[in-house]
């Protein structure tokens, strides 16, 4: 069921269901490659290397899983290595440069709430690394795409808090109280 899911382009229905899969049969490779495929669709690059190791150890030999361990771990790498940039010019090009081959994968997703939780893993990662302001603009940009999620106002409060923007905050963090 995952995998039609992810054909339909419901890459978080597939997620869930790879995920149950596996949580059933901890060593279904396929679960693991799935959910990890689904995972990386949705910017959560963290959680795919987290799925691939689970995958990897329990089919060591399986080299689907070994390289999407390390695709996740790349895109992370790029965005570790524009964090550590000295000077502000180079770090804002960084981050754009590795930002817009996810933006460009998100965009083509199906589902409006595909779109907004790749942008909401996004902006997570951009918050990581101290990237607020950019953040703030991917939980806008997500918002759009699904106008009544809490969870999406609530983070959207904190990176306003970040940049000390209390105003802006306020009317968020009352939505979702």
């Amino acid at each position: 069921r995952a995998a039609a899911h992810a054909a339909l382009g419901r890459h978080a229905s597939a997620r869930d269901d790879a995920h149950t899969a596996m949580y059933l049969d901890g060593s279904h490779a396929s679960a693991a490659l799935q959910k990890g495929e689904s995972q990386i669709r949705l910017a959560d690059y963290a959680g795919a290397m987290r799925t691939f190791q689970l995958g990897c150890k329990a089919n060591p030999k399986d080299m689907d899983l070994r390289e999407g361990w390390f695709r996740a771990k790349e895109v992370l790498r790029t965005f570790r290595r524009a964090s550590r940039l000295r000077e502000e010019g180079a770090k804002i090009a960084a981050f754009d440069a590795a930002r817009q081959p996810v933006i460009h994968g998100l965009m083509a997703l199906a589902e409006p709430a595909d779109r907004a939780a790749a942008l909401r893993n996004l902006a997570a990662l951009h918050a990581e690394f101290g990237r607020c302001s950019e953040a703030r603009t991917m939980l806008d940009a997500a918002l759009i795409e699904s106008p009544n999620d809490a969870h999406l106002v609530f983070a959207r409060a904190e990176a306003s808090l970040a940049l000390g923007c209390a105003a802006d905050a306020l009317p968020d963090a009352e939505r979702v109280v």
